[in-house]
């Protein structure tokens, strides 16, 4: 059975002619998916993604990030505003700008990436403090900047 992360995911791996039976819709681990209502029975889960991902569920590792060298292209000096995807981007965004911690406004979806970065930048995982906050998704989120 596959579950998968959202709709982006989803439509992937059905490209590649993968069946998935659902997703969390962007909202995380946090959220139990009720798969044994589908599935019929108690079930385990396993989790594809990088071999750093730090993840508690049974990890499965698929590939490994490469880090970019400084100079590589990213600039973050006049940046003011950031979109996280991943804890694995912001981890990396810091390493190449440690100011970043400090300054700006960072956004992500719910989720383990929301509290990985509001932890790193010390505040709120709800997203509710003056310089992060939590939108449902990229989209959701150029809105609400763009406003």
């Amino acid at each position: 059975m596959v579950w998968c992360a959202g709709p982006k995911s989803w439509l992937k791996l059905a490209a590649r002619g993968i069946w998935v039976n659902g997703s969390a819709d962007g909202l995380g681990e946090s959220e139990s998916p009720q798969i044994e209502a589908l599935y019929g029975r108690p079930c385990s889960w396993s989790r594809l993604s990088h071999a750093d991902s730090g993840n508690s569920l049974n990890l499965i590792a698929t590939y490994r990030l490469r880090p970019r060298t400084k100079g590589s292209g990213t600039d973050f000096r006049d940046k003011t505003h950031f979109f996280w995807m991943s804890g694995s981007a912001f981890d990396e965004a810091l390493r190449l700008d440690p100011s970043l911690v400090t300054r700006g406004h960072h956004a992500c979806g719910p989720g383990k990436t929301a509290g990985h970065v509001a932890r790193a930048l010390g505040v709120d995982p709800t997203g509710q403090a003056g310089r992060f906050s939590v939108c449902l998704g990229i989209d959701a989120w150029r809105a609400e900047a763009l406003g």
